[in-house]
């Protein structure tokens, strides 16, 4: 067993953590970038840092963009070239949601909060 290996348990809460940050941001994106489809997405594990990280395809036209983002909203790695008018609007779309708590904050903080997607919960 490696050192970074989890015990069934703790893996599964570790993959429920990393999710629920994901799942709200797919939700966001899809309802606040207007100009872009989220078309799909794909959850990879990442081994180096033991984390899910979520790849979003994006396409406006014939083009498709494809970029993964870790459950903190950084951007891992851009698998395509793609405009920065999207980068912005996903900025915008993260920072949100720093500022709302539902990045940054532990499973406990978000456990507390309301089941809707409201996200100027204080």
């Amino acid at each position: 067993m490696k050192k970074s290996d989890y015990d069934e348990e703790t893996y599964y809460q570790k993959i429920e953590e990393d999710l629920r940050p994901l799942i709200q941001m797919t939700l966001n994106f899809e309802d606040l970038i207007a100009d872009y489809e989220l078309t799909k997405t794909e959850d990879l594990w990442d081994e180096e840092f033991d984390q899910v990280v979520r790849a979003f395809f994006f396409e406006k036209g014939t083009r498709q963009y494809i970029i993964s983002i870790t459950p903190d909203g950084l951007i891992r790695m851009p698998h395509t070239k793609y405009p920065a008018q999207l980068s912005v609007q996903i900025h915008n779309v993260i920072t949100g949601m720093y500022a709302g708590g539902w990045i940054g904050n532990t499973v406990e903080g978000l456990a507390e909060k309301p089941n809707s997607l409201d996200l100027n919960y204080p």
